[in-house]
């Protein structure tokens, strides 16, 4: 990589060109860390407003984001390389990574203080997906000890019980019928996990898309306008379209694992089962994932793990769940 000669360059560089940009700067709250993302276009900006407009603060930044995307690498860092020697560049001003799978460029300076994503994959009407955006944003969140996991959460506005199953087991439908009857979350597909090491006892699941994904002729769909249809044809719904439900973090006080039957029920759980349905699903979609699977095995197991059976009638189910957050 010989992109303005070295790490620092590039950065520099980087940042350098989005200075002009007039459009406010998104400041928001990622995992308990404060960014501030600056972005090339107005149009790929709205997007991430849309996605991630919820994490919003106006508490100081401690890092910066710039991302450009492929219709403006050229005019933004024009001497950018994309000829590697290897994935990894280092020198005494910080890291580079070559994404190669979706042909990004991934640089942090040595404090970690600045990064900046290019892309050549993503225009930006690819933005409004946010498969899209969790890619580009997972170096960053690994980078600074955050992990993306494949989860949800039904609770009030500081706890809640942390859901694990694969696809159909019902995870959407009940976040979104709890949003309904009341209750909060902070997601119901991609969460962000921050473990405080120094507090094991208390651990937070963060909020990162305010979006679900609903199939439209699930018991929940008709509640909510769709406002795009995913990949797999299901209708992307804002959580928070009916109410203000979705919460900047939760602290777990239990984890269950979720799947459908006959009647809705609570039994006591195995940690084991609960892994299984977390871990090979959230590995994927992190930088680290065996750090990450150390902190899933070393602090949540030491959380009360239950089977939760999701009936027909999705209220007795979120009435058992409440039951959980009291106990």
């Amino acid at each position: 990589m010989r992109s303005a000669g070295t790490v620092s360059g590039f950065l520099a560089e980087s940042i350098e060109s989005t200075r002009s940009i007039t459009q406010p700067i998104l400041r928001v709250s990622i995992g308990n860390t404060v960014f501030d993302i600056q972005t090339c276009c107005a149009a790929v900006g709205e997007a991430l407003r849309g996605h991630v407009g919820h994490l919003e603060v106006s508490v100081p930044s401690q890092r910066t984001i710039v991302i450009v995307d492929s219709e403006h690498i050229d005019a933004h860092v024009p001497s950018m390389s994309w000829k590697w020697s290897s994935t990894t560049y280092r020198d005494d001003s910080g890291i580079a990574y070559f994404l190669d799978y979706y042909k990004a460029i991934f640089a942090s300076d040595q404090q970690k203080s600045k990064y900046v994503l290019a892309t050549r994959s993503f225009g930006p009407q690819d933005f409004s997906r946010r498969e899209v955006v969790r890619l580009l944003l997972q170096p960053i969140l690994s980078s600074e000890g955050l992990d993306v996991i494949h989860g949800a959460s039904v609770g009030d506005h500081n706890r809640a019980v942390l859901l694990a199953g694969p696809g159909g087991s019902g995870k959407s439908t009940l976040v979104a019928a709890s949003v309904r009857h009341g209750f909060y979350t902070v997601g119901e597909d991609f969460l962000v996990l921050n473990v405080n090491e120094r507090n094991p006892d208390k651990v937070f699941v963060y909020s990162l898309f305010r979006s679900g994904k609903l199939v439209s002729s699930g018991p929940e769909a008709d509640e909510f306008i769709p406002v795009s249809r995913s990949e797999d044809e299901k209708n992307v719904v804002f959580l928070d379209q009916l109410r203000p439900a979705v919460v900047l973090a939760q602290e777990v006080v239990a984890t269950a694992t979720i799947r459908r039957g006959p009647l809705s029920s609570v039994l006591p759980g195995k940690w084991t089962d609960f892994a299984t349905a977390l871990l090979p699903y959230s590995a994927p979609l992190t930088f680290e994932p065996m750090r990450m699977t150390s902190y899933v095995n070393n602090f949540l197991r030491e959380k009360p793990t239950y089977d939760v059976i999701s009936g027909p009638d999705i209220r007795n189910t979120l009435g058992l769940i409440e039951r959980l957050l009291s106990e």
